[in-house]
């Protein structure tokens, strides 16, 4: 396994590769955004934006950039899309935590446990168990 000890402006501060294509290790990242894959200490996970610690996930599945360095992240079990900016800062865009099912129209509507994304251009796809959403344009 390989380690790489990279910090960049979002404050990443370690990612590990499989040396091989064959190795099983999942890619572990270490971060100041309360995402955690493994044991959970207290205080965490839940729902919260916020700047850096204080923003708070629960169960994020996927995760895409767009073209100004904004990374948009499904936060599956708080049924939400998160958007963190360059700077850091955590925002929800789309969906309401706590609140599961499908509301299309204007923005923030209802997500249901989102679980993939995908950006083209100016346009978001995100899959739900039983379909897609499109959210344009890009929040």
């Amino acid at each position: 396994m390989t380690s790489r000890a990279d910090r960049n402006s979002l404050g990443l501060s370690q990612l590990l590769f499989p040396d091989e294509p064959e190795d099983s290790a999942q890619t572990l990242v270490a971060h100041p955004f309360g995402l955690r894959h493994g044991d959970r200490p207290a205080g965490t996970t839940g729902s919260a934006d916020g700047t850096g610690a204080a923003a708070r996930f629960d169960t994020p599945h996927g995760l895409a950039v767009d073209g100004s360095g904004n990374i948009h992240v499904l936060d599956h079990n708080n049924s939400t899309l998160r958007k963190i900016t360059p700077a850091g800062v955590v925002t929800t865009v789309v969906g309401a935590a706590g609140k599961k099912g499908f509301v299309p129209g204007a923005l923030p509507g209802v997500l249901a446990r989102p679980r993939f994304l995908a950006i083209h251009g100016n346009t978001l796809y995100l899959t739900m168990r039983w379909g897609v959403a499109v959210v344009t344009p890009l929040p």
